[in-house]
């Protein structure tokens, strides 16, 4: 007599072969049935083909082949919670309680069409499904690889000729189907490529070439693997490609945009828009010939990849991010949007300024940050300026009041650059002359002119102080005389017959003792007691002196020539020592 469980498998056996005649046959999900075909496990691990019967039933079995007969022996069943088959007792399959088959480690040999039979209660005819299993390899890239990009997913390049582009995918099963194609917003345009197919053992490489034109904008290249079977992480590849005789930023006038050093900057791409924009390039231009791409961004699909170097970063899609910004990030950066079809340039001229220090004017003669009175003659010049600064700015000086007459002359600005090499100490100096005799003391400024465009307010950049000058004198007609040819003529006339009755009065008197000293003074001519005028023979001339110590005219002897009253003749004696100190200053 078997044994009570091997009764039961003859029993459902049987139950089996007086059906089988009459069951259904169906591919796919049927009366309460699913399995999908094809389904892919991967090789040399454990796999499930996966089938979901959704309501209660009676039992399932599994068969190796879809040729089943009267005398074909399930490779496993499930029936009232309990498994068995050679399949099962070998380790090689297992069962799930909703039907699905599991094969402990998936091989080459699993490679063909299954066949189920659920019967839903005993009395019902079986359905019958057939599932096609494929082994596959994951291959080790998780990703296509394009040869230009080499391990990355999304990469840039410039080229100025056509050049080979080939993508491809290596060791994997089976082969995958790999498709070009130009992507756009509007969708993709499949290019004319050739496919080379590699086998070695049981895996595959799988290789698509082109050759990338010279194209007027910037293309966006995708490399696609086919699915099924799901092979890799993502099934996409993607290369920007610009060409060289593209476009040039330099055509495009720059917004101006000013940035303190140390400041964290961020540039607006203006013309971008998310949802018709399918590629964003920041460029930054060197000079007129010389410019490398900084960032990039690439979107499709609902997901964007941000490129970018350790300096920039890319954020609100479109928008480059400058951190702690130096004076070396000083010039005009692009931004390139374009949806697969056209292309918009926007370029910005970033000026990165350096407030000085210390944060004021200073002018020569005064005390930094005090008021200042400067003693100073009615001509001459004055001298501010400006330490450690970025970008050079103009230094001009003034009047208060630009009514009087007083005025500077254009002046000269003097650059330098400062010790550490990135910043100027700026020095302004002007010839002023004061016309103007109201007053004794008149206020000047030194400031920065104001066409300078930097986010600064200049009024507090300016120093103002007080200039202490000498009053004009009004000249009496007689100095006005003087002072011109014709009066130093008939002065000097003048002089002659004086100086000829002085020395008749010196021999009259050459005879006395006592002697006395002669000076011819012009005290009445100017009543202003420090400007009067001297006039005195002075050995054989007139030296003309003022009490504001100004030699007129001296002789190298030092010598001066007196009368005496007591013999009428002269004598010559030595430099009074007053006069002496009014020749020396």
């Amino acid at each position: 007599m078997k044994p009570k469980r091997e009764l039961y498998i003859v029993s459902c056996i049987n139950i089996y072969h007086e059906t089988h005649f009459t069951k259904r046959k169906y591919h796919g999900e049927q009366g309460g049935s699913a399995c999908n075909s094809p389904q892919y496990l991967e090789f040399g691990r454990p796999g499930t083909v996966s089938c979901a019967f959704v309501d209660q039933f009676f039992g399932v079995y599994w068969y190796n082949s879809t040729e089943v007969s009267d005398e074909s022996r399930p490779i496993i069943y499930y029936t009232n919670s309990q498994k068995d088959g050679e399949g099962y007792l070998s380790g090689e399959f297992d069962v799930f309680p909703n039907g699905s088959l599991v094969i402990t480690n998936v091989s080459l040999q699993h490679e063909h069409v299954f066949t189920v039979i659920m019967f839903k209660a005993i009395t019902e005819a079986p359905v019958t499904i057939n599932v096609s299993v494929f082994a596959i390899v994951k291959p080790r890239q998780k990703f296509p690889t394009i040869n230009i990009c080499g391990d990355k997913r999304v990469c840039f390049w410039k080229i100025d000729q056509p050049v080979m582009m080939f993508c491809y995918v290596n060791d994997s099963r089976p082969a995958v189907n790999l498709t070009l194609v130009t992507r756009t917003v509007y969708g993709d345009e499949q290019l004319m490529a050739t496919p080379l197919l590699q086998q070695q053992n049981h895996l595959h490489t799988s290789t698509v070439v082109m050759n990338l034109p010279i194209r007027a904008f910037v293309t966006l290249y995708v490399c696609t693997v086919n699915e099924p079977p799901v092979l890799m992480e993502n099934n996409e590849t993607a290369i920007l490609v610009q060409s060289s005789n593209g476009f040039n930023s330099t055509e495009v006038k720059p917004v101006q945009m000013f940035a303190e050093k140390g400041e964290n900057v961020n540039i607006n791409c203006s013309c971008s828009s998310y949802n018709s924009t399918l590629y964003v390039i920041w460029i930054r231009q060197e000079t007129e010939v010389v410019a490398h791409n900084i960032a990039y961004n690439v979107m499709w699909q609902g997901y964007w990849i941000n490129e970018t170097n350790d300096r920039y970063y890319i954020t609100n899609y479109s928008n480059l991010v400058i951190p702690d910004i130096t004076v070396k990030d000083d010039g005009i950066y692009a931004c390139v949007t374009g949806n697969g079809i056209r292309e918009k340039v926007t370029t910005v001229n970033i000026t990165v300024y350096v407030q000085p220090n210390p944060q004021y004017l200073t002018v020569d003669g005064c005390i930094a940050q005090q008021n200042c009175l400067l003693s100073v003659k009615r001509t001459g010049t004055l001298t501010c300026r400006l330490h450690r600064i970025r970008p050079i700015v103009s230094l001009q000086w003034r009047f208060v009041d630009e009514s009087s007459q007083n005025k500077f002359q254009k002046g000269i600005l003097t650059v330098t650059e400062a010790s550490e090499g990135s910043t100027y100490d700026i020095t302004f100096s002007s010839e002023y002359s004061t016309e103007d005799d109201s007053s004794d003391t008149i206020q000047v400024e030194c400031f920065v002119d104001e066409n300078v465009d930097l986010p600064l307010d200049w009024s507090t950049w300016s120093k103002r102080l007080d200039l202490l000058v000498p009053q004009v004198i009004e000249m009496s007609t007689i100095e006005k005389l003087l002072s011109t040819t014709l009066g130093k003529l008939l002065f000097s006339l003048s002089l002659v017959f004086p100086f000829t009755i002085a020395v008749i009065v010196a021999i009259s008197f050459s005879c006395k003792k006592s002697m006395a000293w002669k000076k011819i003074n012009f005290t009445d001519i100017v009543d202003d007691d420090f400007r009067q005028l001297f006039i005195q023979r002075y050995d054989n001339r007139w030296l003309f002196y003022t009490a504001n110590k100004n030699i007129v005219e001296t002789n190298i002897h030092r010598t001066y020539s007196v009368s005496s009253s007591m013999d009428n003749t002269n004598i010559s004696k030595p430099f009074p020592s007053n006069i002496h100190q009014l020749n020396n200053n």
